[in-house]
């Protein structure tokens, strides 16, 4: 799939509880961007979120995407599930650790959404 909006479909044609999406910020970014409107028609189907930058992979924060504005999206819509952080690093590990950490709830580099992230 190389859309949010066809993953979708896919998702809601079958309609069994264990067929859920995977959004992937990076690819969708790539694939028409508009982020959080396309969050919003699927976060009900969404169960993972791999979260990297554009262009490059590279860690929150460091190119084109608002990371602050769609992860407060994520938890107003009350999702609840996995998030990823798929990277290759632009920054010193340190300085990227802690721009992932800023992003993650549980301060791991995978964990579940439980409250607001803010920058």
């Amino acid at each position: 799939m190389d859309t949010a909006e066809k993953c979708l479909r896919l998702v809601e044609a079958v309609d069994h509880p264990s067929l859920v999406m995977l959004y992937n910020y990076f690819h969708q970014q790539q694939a028409g961007g508009n982020l959080m409107a396309t969050l919003e028609r699927c976060h009900h189907r969404v169960a993972a979120v791999h979260v990297a930058d554009v262009p490059g992979r590279h860690e929150p924060e460091t190119r084109e995407i608002s990371f602050v504005n769609l992860n407060r999206h994520l938890h107003q819509m009350g999702f609840d599930g996995t998030l990823v952080f798929e990277v290759k690093l632009r920054r010193t590990s340190p300085k990227a650790v802690r721009a992932i950490h800023r992003f993650s709830p549980t301060g791991s580099l995978a964990g579940r959404v439980g409250e607001p992230w803010t920058a």
